[in-house]
């Protein structure tokens, strides 16, 4: 997976297992580790990776949506861009991407 991002949006670098905290809109601190963060030319990809087998495609970016939108507005409060998130469906051998909505 290393070398697709590398080779398909420029990854600087891939950092594994990256802990974040954020303060919530109801000032709860939500906190969590991102599986894979890539550093591209035009921001950070956050991917999970995800484990179900009963989810349908279609269907599981709304399901997971709420955890890969803590994970970008973590970083878009550090400053950072995030152009993407993405969803590592390990059992099925897919990665499912998708530019947020401020990504370049």
């Amino acid at each position: 997976m290393t070398d697709w991002f590398r080779d398909n949006v420029g990854a600087r670098q891939i950092t594994s297992e990256v802990p974040f905290s954020a303060l919530a809109d109801d000032s709860t601190i939500c906190t969590g580790i991102i599986d894979l963060l890539v550093e591209a030319p035009d921001g950070y990809w956050v991917i999970d990776h995800k484990t179900d087998r009963a989810t349908e495609e279609d269907d599981i970016f709304d399901q997971y949506w709420p955890q890969l939108q803590a994970y970008r507005d973590s970083l878009e409060n550090l400053g950072h861009t995030v152009a993407g998130v993405g969803l590592n469906l390990v059992n099925e051998g897919k990665l499912l991407l998708a530019r947020t909505p401020d990504g370049s």
